[in-house]
């Protein structure tokens, strides 16, 4: 078979015996509904600074995605990289892909 990457239009052709021919035309649809896969990282810990807070790092970077047909999905954390924090707080990463389907990944991130 042939992988598509795009819609295409299949016309089947039947021919008789005595030369009679009846046609049939569809379109098969590529569509990509399968969201991207995440190894979502475990819990994290931190340590608060003199001022009893921690700045919150980028955790996308390094986040293992696959998808199958976007090669490069996109990561967005919440709350955003550089957010100051003083409490545990629950990490979401959403990531997508260029079909619109998503996968939410969520982890805490417990400080001392």
């Amino acid at each position: 078979g042939n992988l598509l990457s795009a819609d295409l239009v299949v016309t089947l052709t039947a021919t008789d015996d005595c030369g009679n021919a009846a046609s049939c035309t569809f379109t098969v649809l590529a569509k990509d509904e399968m969201a991207p896969a995440v190894v979502c990282p475990a819990d994290q810990s931190g340590m608060l600074d003199a001022n009893c807070e921690f700045i919150l790092p980028d955790y996308t970077l390094g986040l293992g995605i696959i998808d199958n047909c976007d090669p490069a999905p996109t990561a967005v954390q919440t709350p955003p990289p550089g957010t100051v924090v003083s409490d545990d707080t629950p990490i979401s990463i959403a990531v997508s892909d260029a079909s619109g389907n998503t996968k939410i990944c969520s982890f805490d991130l417990l400080l001392d």
